[in-house]
């Protein structure tokens, strides 16, 4: 007799396949403040307002005698000296938001550098527009001016390039970024640097009355 009893029939388990999810490739070596980032917050924050307090000392050193002959020169050691102590607040204030992780600090760092390189411009057609001086002085001024234009360009492109490009500055100041949550400041960095500047030039009036 046939045996027409049914075999059981067994399937094979499937395995399920699920979606394999990648976790963000994030290098700890580029992260956080460190490397370039780091000596360009010292730069701004520290080495660059000593320099320019001692630039400050120093033109005034050299101009101050010949305020009695060319009274111009106390004009044009007033704007040297207001336009210095304004890129250094301004610098100051961009290594503090940089340091400490604002979630504004790359963009007031790079209107920073923008700033930097219009201000040095704007000395120039300064020192080119100053009357009262004799033609060789006018033409020591302006390839001064000149040459403070240049400098300003090639350091201020360089660093702004770093900003935009860098992979380091990129992830440190990301959004869900492994170094931590960025900060939020109260007061808009672009308002506080409108107030750093007025309250230079106010200065600037009030000592040299123009």
């Amino acid at each position: 007799m046939l045996n027409t009893e049914a075999k059981p029939q067994t399937s094979e388990p499937t395995a399920s396949v699920e979606p394999e999810i990648k976790a963000p490739i994030t290098d700890s070596k580029i992260l956080g403040v460190y490397g370039w980032l780091r000596f360009f917050c010292v730069l701004l924050g520290f080495l660059n307002p000593l320099i320019i307090l001692g630039n400050i000392r120093a033109g005034y050193a050299e101009v101050a005698p010949f305020y009695a002959q060319y009274p111009q020169f106390r004009q044009l050691f007033g704007i040297e000296a207001t336009s210095g102590v304004l890129t250094a607040g301004l610098g100051m204030m961009a290594a503090y938001l940089l340091w400490k992780r604002f979630a504004s600090a790359v963009v007031f760092a790079k209107v920073y550098l923008v700033a930097v390189f219009f201000m040095s411009l704007v000395q120039l057609v300064a020192l080119s527009t100053i009357q009262g001086f004799p033609p060789e002085v006018m033409s020591v001024l302006r390839e001064e001016g000149a040459k403070g234009v240049a400098k300003a360009f090639v350091g201020c492109a360089l660093w702004y390039c770093y900003l935009q490009f860098s992979s380091r500055v990129r992830m440190t100041y990301a959004n869900g970024s492994m170094a931590g949550p960025l900060r939020q400041m109260n007061i808009p960095p672009l308002g506080a640097g409108i107030g750093l500047v007025l309250l230079t030039f106010g200065l600037y009036r009030w000592l040299y009355g123009v």
